[in-house]
């Protein structure tokens, strides 16, 4: 289930609102990549980064989104015929 939030940086004086995500988390290969796009699309920020990860979250709460690099995780060739978020 998501909910709409309300920007607090407005951007021409009208406010943006963006989807909630609730405590997700999200395996990649592409960190900064990632990090990049939710800023983007959701108006994410990083709270918090490690070398093998980063929470994000685009409201008060401390992280609404977890992004994480695991050692042996691979980018998947075949990834469209597979079952996937």
């Amino acid at each position: 289930m998501s909910t709409i939030a309300t920007s607090l940086a407005p951007v021409d004086g009208a406010p943006i609102s963006y989807a909630q995500f609730h405590h997700n988390n999200l395996m990649t290969t592409r960190l900064a990549e990632m990090c990049d796009w939710y800023a983007t699309v959701l108006g994410m920020t990083v709270t918090f980064e490690y070398p093998m990860g980063a929470w994000l979250t685009n409201d008060r709460a401390n992280h609404r989104l977890a992004l994480t690099m695991v050692p042996g995780l691979s980018e998947d060739p075949d990834q469209r015929l597979h079952s996937r978020l």
